[in-house]
């Protein structure tokens, strides 16, 4: 994973993240003289920068399938908490076990596999995220 972040790499990437904050922005001065929720404005900004180079415009919105995978993969469940423990403290026995519960892993692969397979596993140029992988894939 190393070289999918070089710095030219990342500089490739600069008019993604330009793009995202002048969305951002027009959010931002659309909402002026209302409250804004600044955690959640900006935690949609950062799932559209990270959106895999799918349009997900989780800024203007929240109801989006990319925005509602990124919550529940930061919302933890008893389940999920109790994994966690378990795994610190009897390493060895519940190393097979999963930290992540089976729905994220499910969605993420099905997300990814359908960027991939859309793009025919190839790069579509455009030096997101999942072209970085697709790049270090062909290699």
């Amino acid at each position: 994973m190393t070289p999918a972040f070089t710095s030219g790499k990342l500089k490739a990437m600069f008019p993604l993240i330009v793009e995202r904050t002048e969305r951002l922005q027009r959010s931002a001065v659309a909402k002026l003289g209302s409250e804004v929720d600044v955690r959640n404005l900006m935690a949609r900004y950062t799932t559209d920068f990270i959106g895999f180079g799918l349009d997900t415009d989780s800024i203007s919105d929240e109801t989006s399938t990319f925005r509602k995978l990124g919550k529940r993969t930061f919302t933890f469940t008893i389940r999920e908490e109790l994994m966690f423990f378990l795994k610190e403290v009897a390493t060895e026995v519940f190393k097979n076990f999963e930290y992540l519960a089976p729905e994220i892993e499910r969605n993420t692969v099905a997300l990814v596999k359908g960027i991939m397979e859309q793009r025919n596993y190839k790069p579509s140029g455009r030096n997101y995220f999942i072209d970085l992988l697709l790049e270090l894939k062909a290699r």
